[in-house]
């Protein structure tokens, strides 16, 4: 998303690389602190086929153990 000449990322593009720094060991994430709610399953899902297939992984084990 572009924005007063700034990209900004959408929060489902923002948690999916989080994801992938997760799985590249680069970062960390505490699942008691995330509340997926406000992100868009359907975003999720079409984004998450531009990443490796560990990242669609981790996404499925977030979605299921927080419940989207």
């Amino acid at each position: 998303m572009h924005q007063n000449g700034i990209y900004l990322a959408e929060k489902e593009k923002a948690f999916l690389d989080q994801l992938y720094f997760v799985y590249k060991g680069i970062a960390s994430m505490d699942r008691d602190e995330i509340n997926l709610k406000p992100l868009s399953r359907k975003k999720l899902i079409s984004y998450v086929r531009k990443y490796p297939k560990q990242v669609e992984k981790l996404l499925s084990q977030y979605i299921s153990i927080l419940k989207l």
